[in-house]
């Protein structure tokens, strides 16, 4: 199954979330999660976005530690 390409929209919409999640902050996560349902991305958008969202969360699990 080939894969679909990525828009410019797309391509932003990762960029801004990436900027978000740089240093995160459990508002952060709450905004990108929120953001993510209404943005109506692809799938292979809306998986990358998601492991953003973990790394983000790991973050701020190992500054809680």
């Amino acid at each position: 199954m080939k894969a679909k390409e990525i828009t410019p929209r797309e391509v932003s919409i990762l960029a801004l979330f990436k900027q978000r999640l740089y240093n995160p902050t459990k508002e952060d996560i709450l905004v990108v999660e929120n953001d993510l349902k209404e943005m109506g991305v692809s799938i292979e958008v809306e998986r990358i976005l998601k492991l953003m969202l973990k790394e983000a969360q790991n973050k701020i699990n190992k500054k809680i530690e």
